[in-house]
C-alpha cells in the first residue's frame, strides 16, 4: 500500500540515520552526534511527508469536486426525487468527505508525532526501528479499514434509507 511505501522510505532513511552508510560530516569535518543527525533527518522525512499531505489532500478535493459535479448532473436527471432529496444526498456525500477528510489528518498527524518518537529515541536499532514502523503500520491498516467498512455501511444505510421513503 502507499502507506507501506512511504514507511519503507523512512527505513532507509533510518539506515542512514543509523550510520549504515557512509557518515555526514559536520564542515569542521566532525561527524555529527547520532541523535542530531537522526533528529535532522527525520526532520527532512517529515517534511517530504507533510509535502506528499499538502499534495494528496488537493487531489483528494479535485476528484471529490468532479465527483460531486458527476452526482449532480446525474441527479438533475432523476425525476422520482424531489429538490430537497436530492440535497440530502449531496449533503450525505459532502458529510462523507469531510469525515474522510478528518480522518486523514488525524492519520497524518499520528504519523507525524510517531516520526518525532523515532527521531528523539536515539538508542533505537534499525531493527528496533523497523518493529515499530511495522506496529505502527498495523495499526492504521486495521483503523482504515474500519474507517472504510464504517463509510461503506453509512452508504448503503442511505441507499437503503432512500427506497424504502420512495417506495412509501
Amino acid at each position: 500500500s502507499q502507506i507501506m511505501k512511504a514507511y519503507l522510505g523512512i527505513l532507509v532513511a533510518a539506515g542512514v540515520v543509523l550510520g549504515m552508510s557512509s557518515a555526514v560530516r559536520a564542515e569542521d569535518g566532525a561527524a555529527p552526534a547520532k541523535g542530531e543527525k537522526r533528529a535532522e533527518k527525520f526532520g527532512e522525512i517529515k517534511e517530504k511527508r507533510e509535502a506528499k499531505h499538502d499534495q494528496r489532500m488537493a487531489e483528494w478535493q479535485k476528484k471529490h469536486d468532479a465527483h460531486m459535479a458527476r452526482l449532480k448532473d446525474k441527479l438533475a436527471g432523476f425525476k422520482k426525487l424531489t429538490d430537497a432529496e436530492k440535497e440530502e444526498i449531496i449533503a450525505f456525500f459532502e458529510t462523507q468527505y469531510k469525515e474522510n477528510v478528518t480522518f486523514r489528518n488525524t492519520q497524518h498527524e499520528e504519523n507525524m508525532k510517531f516520526l518525532d518518537e523515532l527521531a528523539a529515541s536515539p538508542d533505537l536499532t534499525k531493527d528496533q526501528i523497523k518493529e515499530k514502523i511495522k506496529a505502527h503500520m498495523a495499526t492504521q491498516k486495521g483503523e482504515n479499514k474500519e474507517h472504510r467498512a464504517t463509510q461503506s455501511g453509512e452508504r448503503k444505510a442511505e441507499h437503503t434509507k432512500i427506497k424504502a421513503e420512495k417506495q412509501d
